[in-house]
């Protein structure tokens, strides 16, 4: 469902979704996913396991959604008008195979760290900080090196405020780790 809602959001053409599909076409909001779930399975195997089929079920959502789309729509050169179009097939195989293959070396990674940041400890609080530190380094990145190429306020805009959404979320996982120490004293 989540590929497919990426998908669909992403080729909506609607501005006011445009900070959305900003928002959840990028890795860190994709990695969030597999986290997300892999703490709400049972067991370090089954979070792995979440983890990673979640995330191949979503490339497979996301890409598939894409080709009803017309995202792999390209002209046939066959035809002498002009007119005809046919699918990319090996376009779309080779982005839903690649990320796929990611997504299982990737999603059993975050799903293990979802699970991990249930716990109370500095080593819970560690797991709980990785995702916001995935998105404040994704987003110094893109805000960096894609805004060379792309000059466009809604996007600078958006990445901006997911750094500081989890800049913000850092510190307060921090504050909240200490203040519960400084109750308990001895964890």
């Amino acid at each position: 469902m989540f590929g497919f809602i990426v998908s669909a959001v992403n080729g909506a053409e609607i501005p006011a979704l445009v900070p959305l599909s900003l928002v959840i076409g990028v890795g860190w909001f994709w990695a969030a996913v597999a986290f997300l779930l892999g703490r709400l399975a049972v067991g370090r195997q089954r979070s792995a396991v979440v983890g990673g089929v979640v995330l191949v079920f979503a490339v497979c959502a996301y890409y598939v959604t894409d080709v009803f789309e017309g995202v792999y729509e390209v002209v046939d050169y066959s035809d002498p008008t002009g007119a005809a179009t046919s699918t990319d097939w090996s376009a779309f195989g080779n982005n839903a195979l690649f990320w796929s293959v990611i997504s299982l070396f990737v999603g059993p990674f975050f799903g293990v760290m979802g699970m991990g940041s249930r716990r109370g400890d500095v080593i819970g609080l560690m797991f709980k900080l990785a995702l916001p530190a995935i998105a404040a380094v994704e987003m110094v990145f893109r805000l960096r090196y894609d805004m060379g190429l792309l000059d466009n306020s809604i996007m600078t805009t958006t990445w901006i405020a997911v750094l500081i959404s989890a800049l913000a979320i850092a510190v307060g996982l921090v504050v909240r780790h200490l203040v519960r120490l400084s109750s308990h004293p001895g964890r």
